[in-house]
């Protein structure tokens, strides 16, 4: 962990689950985003002042990951059912580009695995019925804690 906002980012992991990777970057809009690499999830996290932002992205709901280097900036583009998430401005370059190579890998995993017959338990949301992974503590629809 690198800062106090890094450090809270332990409350809204599952059991069990470690943080492999943090990378600094940017979100369109925002000024301060962090792109968080689990061994389940990808969390774009922005630990505000007042308010903190998170959104997550188990890797099988993910379809595919752009990953765009540039002079200037880097970005990764999360493709997921038909929305794209996009975090700029990532920094260092070697950072975002083994950060992108690790969602990649878990991605790939986790849709071999989907197609290997195995068994996902689904918790229903009570607010607003979407379904979350057994281990998740947020609603991934509306962020509600579950």
């Amino acid at each position: 962990m690198t800062d106090e906002g890094d450090a809270k980012l332990k409350e809204f992991l599952a059991p069990g689950e470690k943080i492999l990777k943090i990378v600094k970057g940017a979100l369109k809009g925002a000024h301060y985003e962090r792109l968080v690499v689990t061994d389940r999830r990808a969390i774009v996290y922005c630990p505000g002042f007042l308010k903190r932002n998170l959104e997550d992205f188990y890797y099988d709901k993910i379809s595919s990951v752009e990953y765009h280097e540039g002079i200037i900036s880097n970005k990764i583009k999360f493709h997921v059912s038909s929305n794209v998430k996009e975090v700029d401005w990532l920094a260092p370059k070697e950072d975002a580009r083994a950060a992108a190579t690790l969602i990649k890998e878990f991605i790939a995993k986790a849709h071999e695995s989907k197609g290997s017959g195995k068994e996902t338990i689904l918790i229903k949301c009570t607010k607003c019925g979407g379904k979350n992974s057994e281990e998740a503590k947020f609603c991934a629809s509306c962020g509600k804690k579950l």
